[in-house]
């Protein structure tokens, strides 16, 4: 998580994390999830990097829709 938060996230937290990303390596997904919320998700998208929503966007809106819900 960034120096500069003073505390996790209180509400569950879709974390998408692209596997090619290179700004950030994914391996540090793990560390990410382990202070996250209960009810919180996380996935590492193959075959994306740090644009993941521009390079996969049908599975990224497949797995927000997952998480949030389906309208109606």
């Amino acid at each position: 998580m960034n120096r500069l938060w003073t505390e996790a996230p209180k509400l569950p937290v879709l974390y998408l994390h692209g596997h090619d990303d290179g700004c950030a390596t994914s391996a540090f997904t793990h560390w990410t999830a382990r202070v996250l919320p209960a009810g919180s998700e996380v996935a590492v998208v193959e075959h994306a990097g740090h644009f993941l929503q521009l390079e996969q966007p049908d599975k990224i809106a497949e797995l927000i829709v997952a998480f949030i819900g389906s309208p109606g």
